[in-house]
């Protein structure tokens, strides 16, 4: 079997070279618009902890902080495997901002407005994952992301701020 085969491979032979530069920088594109930085970021903005925060950011921090380049071995055989946000790189940007992360195992656990980041999948398909954050999207937008009964929820991760003093002011990550 030809590992170096499949419509990532032809995509990223035929991408534009400034996209190549970014994408080797940990800044790739596809990554940065990604769900899991905007879920991070919507927390992030929600909580106030950093208004200098950006997408951009918080998606280089979990690029350059990737200890296997799994996204780029994935991305061999599909393109959109580059936008992959694993759990332990979601909770790795949550410890920085000091937000402690409790796991639930439903959405029903939670108490309204409390702030949640939920990882869902189609459960039409084996690769369509989503993070999203509660409660700046609702419940019922969560639980039909992938269309009615087509959702099914993985994760449900409830967030506490727990700096001590105010560091709106301060920029977290480098």
């Amino acid at each position: 079997m030809n590992l170096a085969t499949g419509c990532g491979l032809l995509q990223s032979i035929s991408e534009d070279s400034l996209y190549c530069k970014e994408r080797f920088a940990a800044k790739d594109p596809l990554h940065v618009w990604s769900c899991g930085p905007k879920a991070l970021y919507e927390v992030v903005q929600h909580m106030k902890i950093d208004p200098f925060v950006t997408k951009e950011k918080i998606s280089n921090h979990i690029q350059g902080g990737s200890i296997l380049p799994i996204r780029s071995t994935l991305s061999i055989f599909n393109e959109k495997a580059r936008s992959i946000t694993f759990p332990k790189e979601m909770l790795r940007v949550l410890k920085v901002y000091n937000i402690s992360v409790t796991k639930k195992k439903s959405l029903k656990e939670i108490k309204e407005n409390e702030p949640v980041i939920v990882l869902i999948k189609d459960k039409k398909s084996a690769f369509d994952y989503h993070w999203i954050f509660y409660p700046k999207n609702s419940i019922s937008r969560i639980e039909t992301y992938f269309g009615a009964g087509s959702t099914r929820v993985v994760s449900v991760y409830v967030l506490k701020n727990e700096n001590v003093k105010d560091y709106f002011l301060s920029s977290h990550l480098p």
